[in-house]
């Protein structure tokens, strides 16, 4: 018995990984190389989304002393100095934290030939340090890596502003860019595809931020990679954005909602570029719900910056990106499987919802 229409994933139309796992080729080994190593480049030619956080040494030695008992501070300080960001002068600046779920491709591990064509398309190979989780908390390292990149498929998620240290944003970015572009990514390309979170810039950064006062070398990234870019993505992930409870609209009468035409977020980092929803989501527009006016503040903090660099026009492409989050590893979705039992989950607590409103209501009417 097929699930009720909104409950079927528009996506699985297009095929699924859990699909592809079924079918096998067992002659693929005699094929010409040539072909083999196309198919290879192929399976791997997909988008990422993937979160990364800059950070400062003291964060790092600190964090690999706080979770890894076998790492004195002497070790973890010589193993963050080996995944770090180096200015010129090799001293030690901002080093990036990786989101380690899902991001190191298969064909890593498959066989030789595998991996020499995932090496070779993800050609930016940039020493990192892997979170479980959340790039950025001390309790969550899983430890030192690197982190292969492809600067025309993948886009990056760049957090700077978290704690326990103050950093400057904007000056760990450039030096951030310039690495990416003329230490790891032998095209010299770097970032084409960057999204940002609403918390991504501070404002006071923003503000006093003179790109005059910065090292030649990260000021010349920042402003080639701010010009060159080709997509930003303004992302902003809700919790409560598909089943609003009780909400107000600058009134004292509240009301609940169940907005299906939010998405969700995955935490698998690729994803497919679909054509456009054929569902209706006109009613579902009429009453959004992201309990946060910061997205606009943070395009007009990217803005600000790009006036500040004095990058006037850009042939950038600009998209909002909402989704519904989650809260806790238990209730993420990694996959369609996860994903149908999230949707019947989310579908149970709303009947639940709706039967207690209702015995509530009948109660005070008789």
């Amino acid at each position: 018995m097929s699930p009720p229409p909104h409950l079927r994933l528009f996506t699985s139309a297009a095929g699924s990984a859990e699909q592809d796992s079924e079918r096998h080729f067992t002659l693929f080994s005699l094929l010409p190389k040539e072909l083999r190593l196309q198919i290879w480049r192929h399976s791997l030619e997909t988008h990422r989304l993937i979160k990364v956080g800059l950070r400062e040494q003291a964060w790092g030695w600190i964090a690999f002393v706080n979770n890894m008992p076998t790492y004195t501070e002497k070790k973890a300080k010589e193993v963050v100095a080996n995944s770090i960001y180096s200015s010129p002068d090799k001293s030690v600046r901002y080093y990036a934290v990786v989101d380690g779920y899902q991001v190191l491709s298969k064909l890593l591990r498959v066989n030789s030939e595998a991996r020499q064509a995932a090496l070779s398309f993800y050609r930016a190979h940039v020493p990192c340090v892997f979170s479980k989780e959340t790039p950025g908390l001390l309790d969550d390292v899983r430890g030192p890596g690197t982190f292969y990149f492809n600067p025309e498929y993948d886009f990056l998620q760049i957090n700077i502003h978290e704690p326990p240290f103050d950093i400057d944003a904007v000056d760990a970015l450039a030096d951030f860019l310039y690495h990416l572009k003329k230490t790891y990514d032998p095209q010299g390309a770097g970032l084409l595809n960057l999204a940002l979170g609403y918390d991504a810039l501070c404002e006071e950064n923003v503000d006093k931020f003179e790109s005059s006062l910065l090292d030649p070398g990260p000021r010349a990234a920042l402003l080639e990679t701010l010009t060159q870019l080709r997509e930003v993505f303004f992302a902003h992930t809700e919790l409560h954005s598909r089943q609003m409870i009780n909400i107000t609209n600058g009134g004292s009468a509240s009301q609940s909602i169940y907005n299906r035409s939010c998405p969700l977020m995955p935490h698998k980092p690729t994803f497919r570029r679909l054509h456009r929803d054929p569902r209706p989501i006109g009613q579902d527009l009429t009453k959004t719900f992201i309990r946060t006016n910061k997205l606009q503040s943070l395009q007009q903090l990217w803005s600000k910056l790009l006036k500040r660099c004095d990058i006037l026009t850009t042939q950038t492409e600009y998209r909002l990106l909402l989704a519904s989050g989650f809260s806790g590893r238990k209730a993420r979705v990694y996959d369609q499987k996860s994903a149908k039992r999230w949707l019947r989950e989310e579908e149970e607590l709303w009947r639940d919802y709706k039967r207690r409103r209702y015995t509530y209501i009948h109660g005070m009417t008789t």
